[in-house]
């Protein structure tokens, strides 16, 4: 079965550098839980941390949350398939 990933999602792996991650037509859990626990996870403390210095970061800690929201993007799209493919 290949998988089947929009142009936003596809976009967000890009923008984030995971675009081998939506080239593969498998890609397992423990991958997916490791993705959310030190990417996402990271760029939301991170972010959570820049957004208390924003005077001076505050183009940085933008930048964080859109890279949270992809991370969640992507994350949401590789689940999704591994649920179709654990139907079929």
């Amino acid at each position: 079965m290949t998988a089947r990933y929009s142009l936003a999602e596809k976009a967000a792996a890009k923008r984030i550098g995971y675009t081998v991650a939506l080239r593969s037509t498998r890609i397992s859990p423990e991958w997916l839980a490791d993705f959310r626990r030190v990417c996402v996870d990271g760029w939301r403390a991170e972010a959570r941390a820049n957004r208390k210095e924003v005077r001076r970061l505050a183009a940085h800690a933008e930048t964080y949350d859109a890279w949270v929201a992809d991370g969640r993007l992507v994350a949401r799209a590789i689940a999704r398939e591994q649920r179709r493919e654990a139907r079929s």
